[in-house]
């Protein structure tokens, strides 16, 4: 665990990285990590429903509300929050799998509140993402983006990003 403080255009922000949700310097802020997970839930839920779901499925965007924080974190991976050192709101998160494929380290999601976007939040994540990535023997990190999701991808393509695969869904329904 490790705690930094950065300024980002002129506001102070602290960044927590962890290794377990369970951390206490999380402690203070842990109903207000689980709202930025709500939000990334809730985003991820409405991809899944509209990508491979015909019929939207009851409660799915409630399927983790109920887990615990120290449940959400998977095994092998480190939690990254960003916390407005002003108002002292987690504003931002990323998981990064400490585990990598080839040297290649997953960030199996990311989020930062809708008001922070553009002032740099995102970009400082990113960076602490390649830290945690590089100090556990990587050389890259990647991620999956939707294809529909453009704010994203013209986030992840000013960061260096490039398209290196696609995934591709078919419907199974009335093939046989």
């Amino acid at each position: 665990m490790s705690i930094k403080s950065l300024v980002i255009n002129e506001r102070p922000f602290h960044c927590i990285i962890a290794s377990t949700a369970a951390d206490p310097h999380l402690y203070p802020h842990k109903q207000r990590i689980r709202e930025l997970y709500r939000i990334l839930d809730d985003a991820e839920s409405e991809a899944w429903i509209d990508t491979f779901l015909p019929e939207r499925i009851p409660g799915l965007k409630d399927e983790y509300a109920s887990l615990e924080l120290e449940d959400r974190l998977p095994a092998g991976a480190m939690l990254i929050v960003m916390i407005d050192a002003i108002v002292s709101i987690p504003v931002g998160l990323p998981e990064v799998n400490t585990e990598s494929h080839m040297g290649i380290h997953d960030v199996t999601s990311i989020i930062v509140k809708q008001e922070y976007r553009g002032r740099g939040i995102g970009h400082a994540l990113m960076n602490e993402a390649r830290n945690v990535a590089y100090h556990r023997g990587g050389h890259a990190i990647g991620l999956d983006v939707r294809a529909d999701n453009a704010e994203a991808q013209a986030f992840y393509e000013s960061e260096g990003f490039t398209v290196r695969s696609s995934w591709l869904t078919s419907s199974i329904k009335n093939k046989a």
